[in-house]
């Protein structure tokens, strides 16, 4: 098995299946849309499950309810 580096907190990490309460995500990745349907990818961020939790409660708490 791999060990990861969480890009964050620099903590390394076995790679690990998200749960509901990450939104399924394991990877933070910054893009920008091309208005074309798809988007250019400028930067991904792997994240240790406790900095990807950090990351999804400090999003929560800034942004209205997702609504599904």
């Amino acid at each position: 098995m791999r060990a990861i580096k969480c890009n964050r907190c620099e903590r390394y990490y076995d790679p690990y299946r998200p749960k509901e309460d990450v939104f399924e995500s394991n990877m933070l990745i910054f893009a920008e849309d091309d208005l074309t349907a798809s988007y250019y990818e400028h930067r991904q961020f792997e994240l240790c499950p406790d900095c990807m939790r950090d990351a999804v409660k400090f999003m929560r708490e800034k942004l209205p309810p997702v609504k599904e």
